[in-house]
């Protein structure tokens, strides 16, 4: 209910018992319910995911990773930032750094979608795109996503992550 005193209104009116009326009074009324949370920041966590589908099939794996995902703008319900993936496989350094944008509503369900490169020691592997949702409770955000690679392999990549700020 917007704020809008001239319109949206709570009426009393005071009667005796012959109908009477003694007395009234209204006051305005509006709704508190914001249209999205707030979800700038820095979070920090971790996650997994599974590879699937690749080119090599000694690349379909299971893989655990940290993640920190810093989010410094938010229009409304609308958001963006980006999503720092760092972990190791068989010995080798990766470091997956994903461009994220999304919305958040003011139940605090997330959802988007993300882009990026993947590093092995440093050098240039490939790229990938997908989509996440997810929520936002307090401090934490909890969110599940799927990529496929678009250049460099053929892997699909399924996981999930929790991170706080």
């Amino acid at each position: 209910i917007p704020l809008d005193p001239a319109t949206n209104r709570v009426f009393v009116r005071f009667t005796d018992s012959g109908g009477t009326v003694r007395g009234s009074s209204s006051v305005a009324v509006s709704s508190d319910v914001q249209g999205s949370l707030d979800v700038t920041g820095t979070y920090t966590g971790t996650g997994s995911a599974q590879l699937t589908n690749c080119q090599d099939p000694a690349d379909n794996i299971n893989i655990a990773f940290n993640v920190v995902i810093a989010i410094p703008s938010q229009s409304g319900q609308t958001f963006s930032g980006t999503a720092t993936l760092t972990g190791s496989v068989q010995g080798f350094a990766l470091e997956e750094i994903n461009d994220v944008s999304g919305t958040i509503d003011a139940q605090g369900a997330v959802s988007g979608t993300l882009s990026g490169d993947l590093f092995v020691e440093g050098f240039y592997d490939s790229s990938s795109e997908g989509t996440f949702s997810g929520s936002l409770t307090g401090d934490t955000l909890s969110y599940s996503f799927v990529t496929h690679d678009t250049v460099g392999d053929t892997c699909t990549a399924t996981g999930s992550a929790t991170a706080t700020r």
